[in-house]
C-alpha cells in the first residue's frame, strides 16, 4: 500500500509498545527498545461494547405528535372515570430489585390505588379512578421497592410525590439504581471466578453463576476487576460501567490479543561472545549487542499467561584469553514470559 496508509497501520500496532496510559491519557513508555520490528501481515484484535437504553419518556419527547401515541385523555364530569397510566422504566430481577409498588392518592371517591411491578410482568399498568371534580387532578405517588442485599431483601419507600396522569418509574424518580454484572460463558476456560468490588460489597462470577446484581443510589464510574487463576489472583484493574452495569468478556482478559515478548542477552555477553545472532521462529535472523533487545509481537492465550516462544541463536565464542573461536550452528532453545533472556 502507499505511504499515507502504511504509517497508521504501523502507528496502531506500534503504540501499545511506545506508549503506556497514565492519568486517564498516554505517555512514552520508560522502557522503549532502540529497535522495533513489527509485519503488518500480523492481524490485529480489537473491541467495542456498546450499551443502549430506550426511554418511553424520551421516545414521547422526540415525536412530532406524542398523541398519536397516547390515548387521548379529556377532562370528563365529576365522579366519571378516568386512567392513570404507570411505566417502569427499572430491570427487575430476583437478586436485584426484586419488585416495585406504587401507591397513588387519587383525592377522589377511588381513595388510594395500588399496583405492583414483577418480574416477567408487563412494564406498564393502567389503572382506573374516580374524579372528584371538575378541577384540574391533584395526584400523588410514592414506590416501595423490594430489594435484595447481602444481608437479605430490605425495602425502600420513596418520598410522596406529585403526579400527572402518567407515571414514570426511573432511576430519577425512585433513586434506585440497578446494576446488571456478567462474564462471558468463555472467559470461564481461562479463569475459575471473576470478582468484582462495588463499595463495600464483593460479587463473585463463576460458570455455574455467570450473573449478579447490585442495587445502589447512584452508578459508579467504575468497579474493581480481578480474576482467580490457578496461580492465584490477579486484577484486572477498575474497569467502566456501561448503561446499567458491566460484562467481562474475552478482551477485559486480553485473550488473543497481541502483545510483544521481549528477548535480551546475558549481563555477561562481551565476556562470552564475540557475536550473537538470534531467529524467532518464522522471522529473520537479527544481531544482538550487549545493550540492545529484541521485542517480537505474539498473540497471548491471555494478558497473565505470555505464550512460549521458539527461538535459534548462532555465535562467535570467546575464550577466557579473549580469543575467538569458530561460529557455532544454530541451536534451538524455548522461553516464555514477558521477557526473556537468550541463552547461549
Amino acid at each position: 500500500p502507499p505511504d499515507d496508509a502504511v504509517r497508521p497501520l504501523l502507528i496502531q500496532q506500534l503504540a501499545p509498545r511506545l506508549l503506556t496510559g497514565e492519568g486517564g491519557g498516554w505517555r512514552l513508555a520508560d522502557d522503549v527498545p532502540a529497535t522495533l520490528s513489527t509485519s503488518l501481515q500480523l492481524p490485529h484484535l480489537q473491541t467495542q461494547t456498546l450499551g443502549l437504553r430506550w426511554s418511553w419518556s424520551d421516545f414521547l419527547a422526540g415525536q412530532p405528535d406524542p398523541g398519536r401515541h397516547l390515548i387521548e385523555i379529556q377532562v370528563p364530569e365529576p365522579f366519571a372515570a378516568a386512567n392513570l397510566y404507570i411505566v417502569n422504566d427499572l430491570p427487575l430481577h430476583p437478586s436485584g430489585l426484586a419488585s416495585l409498588t406504587v401507591e397513588v392518592l387519587t383525592g377522589g371517591p377511588s381513595g388510594q390505588l395500588h399496583h405492583e411491578f414483577r418480574l416477567d410482568q408487563p412494564s406498564s399498568a393502567r389503572l382506573s379512578f374516580i374524579r372528584e371534580t371538575y378541577e384540574e387532578l391533584s395526584l400523588r405517588w410514592r414506590a416501595k421497592a423490594i430489594v435484595m442485599t447481602a444481608q437479605g431483601p430490605t425495602q425502600v419507600v420513596t418520598d410522596w410525590q406529585s403526579s400527572s396522569q402518567m407515571i414514570e418509574l426511573t432511576t430519577a424518580t425512585i433513586g434506585l439504581t440497578p446494576l446488571r454484572f456478567t462474564a462471558v460463558p468463555e472467559i470461564f476456560d481461562h479463569v475459575s471466578a471473576v470478582e468484582m468490588q462495588i463499595g463495600r460489597r464483593r460479587l463473585i462470577l463463576t460458570a455455574d453463576n455467570p450473573e449478579a446484581w447490585a442495587v445502589g443510589r447512584s452508578q459508579p464510574a467504575t468497579v474493581a476487576v480481578s480474576v482467580q487463576l490457578p496461580g492465584g489472583k490477579e486484577s484486572l484493574g477498575d474497569l467502566d460501567l456501561g448503561p446499567g452495569g458491566l460484562t467481562v468478556d474475552l478482551a477485559d482478559l486480553g485473550v488473543g490479543a497481541m502483545a510483544p515478548v521481549t528477548l535480551h542477552p546475558p549481563a555477561n555477553l562481551q565476556d562470552r561472545v564475540a557475536y550473537l545472532a538470534v531467529q524467532v521462529e518464522q522471522g529473520p535472523w537479527r544481531t544482538i549487542a550487549p545493550d540492545t533487545e529484541l521485542s517480537w509481537p505474539m498473540r497471548w492465550q491471555n494478558r497473565f499467561s505470555p505464550p512460549s516462544l521458539t527461538y535459534y541463536t548462532r555465535h562467535v565464542p570467546r575464550t577466557e584469553s579473549g580469543r575467538t573461536q569458530i561460529i557455532t550452528e544454530p541451536a534451538t532453545h524455548q522461553g516464555s514470559g514477558r521477557r526473556i533472556e537468550i541463552e547461549i
